[in-house]
């Protein structure tokens, strides 16, 4: 009796002490999705060598080398510091598809990808089509004209700093309306510039002078989508949850923040910063012919 009653505090101790302890910290991956090209002649070498850099530099880091799609896309619940991807790892559509799944699922954490490509224009055009509101976190590097120094250091760079850059805000001046939670009635404004995370936004001078944005302030922030890319079968507005990170000195210019995005959301505010950034380039490169034009003709 006395034997069973010391078995069960022994038991009921270890029990607390497990419970107490520090859990485990998760593995953080560096994946590496290479197609059967890699497996030919020089490309061994490549593989072997990143592969062997990784394990050197990074030994915090675990390397996991998926073989098809369905491998790599259920490493996407996994902490990943990086992809590294071949573009002929599936074909092109299919990489650009994979590509963005996981960044529609791991949105907020800004996952980098570094495309390994032998057909540079390509990859660039397909990026362009579909997975341009991330690029400033992502990077490629053509493989077959390359290093290992320089592969390895577009290794380095997208580990470390995540390419030093989080996203850009293009410059739209896009007409919105905001809705502070606290206010039953909207402030009339505009956005001024707009990532997938986050806006430059402007109260218009016609609004009250007295209201300010307030840093923390909780707002909806809805944005006219009518004449862009098809996503207006969700209505005529893409209504967004948003969060005020800094005000400038004005009271009238606030950055934000967005939060709590379905992913319908995310998916429409891509689609709306997607058409918006190829309005621009478009516009952007009309200019600069017309200015090649009229100085061909002075």
């Amino acid at each position: 009796m006395v034997d069973s009653l010391i078995l069960e505090e022994k038991n009921q101790t270890n029990i607390s002490q497990y419970l107490q302890a520090p859990q485990r910290k998760r593995k953080h991956y560096v994946i590496m999705a290479m197609g059967s090209e890699f497996n030919k002649e020089l490309h061994r070498e490549i593989k072997s060598d990143i592969e062997r850099y990784l394990k050197n530099s990074y030994k915090d880091l675990a390397v996991t080398k998926p073989s098809n799609d369905k491998e790599l896309t259920r490493l996407f619940n996994r902490k990943i510091r990086l992809l590294i991807i071949d573009d002929g790892f599936d074909s092109l559509p299919n990489v650009m598809t994979l590509v963005q799944t996981l960044k529609l699922r791991r949105n907020k954490e800004k996952i980098p990808v570094l495309f390994l490509t032998k057909d540079k224009e390509k990859l660039v055009q397909m990026y362009h089509d579909h997975l341009i509101a991330w690029h400033e976190t992502d990077e490629y590097i053509d493989y077959t004209d390359s290093n290992r120094e320089e592969i390895f250091s577009c290794i380095k760079k997208s580990i470390e700093t995540k390419n030093q850059r989080r996203a850009r805000r293009y410059k739209i001046n896009h007409k919105a309306n905001f809705y502070l939670l606290d206010s039953e009635k909207p402030w009339d404004g505009e956005i001024l510039d707009l990532s997938i995370y986050g806006a430059l936004i402007r109260k218009e001078k016609k609004e009250d002078a007295e209201k300010v944005f307030r840093e923390g302030d909780q707002m909806k922030v809805s944005i006219p989508i009518v004449g862009y890319q098809s996503i207006t079968e969700y209505g005529e507005f893409l209504k967004l949850s948003a969060k005020v990170r800094r005000v400038f000195i004005s009271g009238k210019t606030a950055a934000i923040s967005f939060e709590h995005l379905s992913e319908t959301q995310i998916v429409n505010l891509t689609k709306f910063l997607t058409s918006v950034v190829s309005k621009e380039l478009n516009r952007k490169a009309i200019q600069l012919r017309d200015e090649i034009n009229s100085s061909d003709s002075e």
